[in-house]
C-alpha cells in the first residue's frame, strides 16, 4: 500500500514537473478545437525536426479529428497531404498552407486561458506564417538550417 501511495506521488510530481517546465499551452474556448491544436503542435514540431515519420503520423491525426468536424474539409485534405508526403520539403509545402488555413480558425475561436503566437518567415515561399505556443521562434520551414529565422508578428490571447 505504501509503494502504491509512494509511485502515485512520484507521478504526480513528474506531471507537474512537466507541467510547470513547459508551461500551460493554450485552451480553447470551443473545446473541440484543443485537439485540432495538439495535433497540429505535435506537426509543427515534427517539421521543425525534420522527422517525416512523426509529421505523418500528427498530420493523420489532425486528419482524421479535422474530419469529424463540420466545415474544415481542407483542413483534412491538406493535413492528409501531408500524411502522403514523402519529403520534409513537401511537408512544409503543405504545412504552410495547413498554417495559413488554421490560422484563423484558431483565432476566431478565442482562448480560455494560456497564449498562441502567430509567427512569420519572410523567406519560405516568399513569406509564410505558422502557429506556436512559445514566444521563441523555432522555424519549422527551416528547422536546424536557420531556426531562428522569422519573427513573432501577433499574439493571441
Amino acid at each position: 500500500m505504501k509503494l502504491i501511495k509512494y509511485t502515485l506521488l512520484a507521478l504526480a510530481l513528474f506531471a507537474f514537473s512537466l507541467t510547470y517546465a513547459t508551461g500551460p499551452g493554450p485552451v480553447f474556448k470551443d473545446a473541440s478545437l484543443n485537439t485540432l491544436w495538439q495535433n497540429y503542435d505535435g506537426l509543427e514540431k515534427a517539421i521543425f525536426s525534420a522527422n517525416v515519420a512523426t509529421a505523418k503520423a500528427s498530420a493523420s491525426k489532425l486528419a482524421d479529428e479535422a474530419k469529424t468536424m463540420k466545415n474544415f474539409p481542407a483542413i483534412a485534405t491538406e493535413a492528409q497531404a501531408i500524411a502522403a508526403a514523402t519529403t520534409i520539403d513537401a511537408q512544409r509545402k503543405h504545412f504552410a498552407l495547413l498554417s495559413k488555413l488554421l490560422t484563423p480558425v484558431f483565432k476566431s475561436s478565442g482562448l480560455s486561458s494560456g497564449s498562441l503566437y502567430v509567427a512569420h518567415c519572410p523567406m519560405f515561399n516568399g513569406g509564410s506564417d505558422w502557429l506556436t505556443a512559445e514566444k521563441e521562434v523555432k522555424n519549422p520551414f527551416y528547422g536546424s538550417q536557420m531556426p531562428e529565422c522569422g519573427k513573432i508578428t501577433e499574439a493571441i490571447k
